[in-house]
């Protein structure tokens, strides 16, 4: 069916679990837009795969896939006609392009990495981008080349989680020598970032306070997983919400960013993993997020681009990590 609609309307095909990362436009403004993705890490010419095929409208390219297609038993399979147009020497009319494009998990994947491992690192294994649990990703940095900060103030021996060591003084967990203590600047920042939490708490509680009052209760109950600030405080006095603490969380915050998320690649395959539910705080879990805010055209994606088109529905939330 691709392969009619792509011969009949042009355009660009992708299967279902094929999440977009970027504007895929600039790809298709040359009049000759036709081409599709590697099989796999170098897989030889002919072989393509079936995630990301694009097509001219009524170009003799077109009509030589479907009628090689009917030729071949109404085997449509891109693998298969990849192999006709090799044979008949017309392959290098279909632009094969590389999975760092369309599914950059193959370039790390184990032993047929060439170079550097990409950012995340993943070692090809398909289900890291679902997990959020602390030091369930060892060395998920591995390829970063990117800048550091200007003086490290995190202890990075928990697999690539950050821990804070102020966190870990108060805790009495560490102990820290006279030339690691911070410095003044550093003494300033905290000071700065304490000042700035408290006024986003006293924001975040005028605003529960007045989410809860323009609901009704069975709509606070139903609609919402929102809890009026006062609902919190009594839950807290009553020893059910312990204060926060990051060493206990089990899905703590990290440094992930859409940003650095296979940097310049159009989409990611997630190869069918349907069942899977991305933890809080996993890679997967953090595109959610950047995601609804791209749609709802509060926020740019990692590359300037804005949301201009129709509005979309924020992601469904899994309840079982609500």
């Amino acid at each position: 069916m691709r392969w009619v609609t792509l011969h009949r309307y042009g355009g660009v095909f992708f299967d279902p679990d094929v999440i977009m990362l970027r504007d895929m436009r600039p790809l298709l403004l040359p009049g000759n837009h036709s081409f599709a993705q590697r099989w796999r890490l170098l897989t030889p010419a002919g072989e393509y795969g079936t995630s990301v095929v694009s097509l001219t409208a009524n170009s003799s390219l077109s009509s030589y896939f479907l009628q090689g297609g009917v030729r071949m038993s109404m085997n449509f399979h891109p693998l298969v006609l990849g192999t006709m147009a090799r044979k008949d020497n017309r392959n290098h009319e279909l632009v094969m392009l590389e999975n760092t494009i369309f599914d950059p998990l193959w370039v790390g994947n184990g032993k047929r990495i060439q170079g550097r491992c990409p950012t995340p690192c993943l070692d090809g294994n398909e289900g890291k981008v679902f997990q959020g649990r602390n030091n369930s990703i060892y060395d998920e940095w591995r390829g970063f080349d990117g800048d550091y900060s200007r003086r490290p103030r995190t202890m990075r021996k928990m697999m690539g989680q950050q821990v804070v060591l102020g966190n870990l003084r108060k805790r009495r967990l560490i102990t820290v020598n006279d030339d690691a203590e911070e410095h003044p600047e550093d003494q300033q920042e905290d000071q700065q970032k304490e000042q700035q939490d408290k006024q986003q708490e006293q924001d975040d509680q005028q605003e529960t306070e007045s989410a809860s009052q323009r609901l009704s209760p069975l709509q606070l109950d139903a609609d919402t997983f929102t809890s009026s600030f006062n609902e919190y405080r009594a839950l807290k006095d009553l020893g059910v919400i312990f204060p926060y603490d990051s060493m206990e969380d089990v899905y703590p915050p990290s440094n992930r960013t859409l940003e650095h998320f296979f940097r310049g690649a159009y989409t990611y395959t997630i190869h069918k993993q349907w069942n899977r539910h991305p933890e809080p705080n996993s890679w997967l879990d953090v595109m959610r997020h950047a995601h609804n805010g791209f749609f709802r055209r509060q926020r740019t994606n990692p590359y300037g681009e804005k949301w201009t088109g129709p509005d979309i529905e924020d992601y469904g939330r899994w309840i079982d990590f609500v």
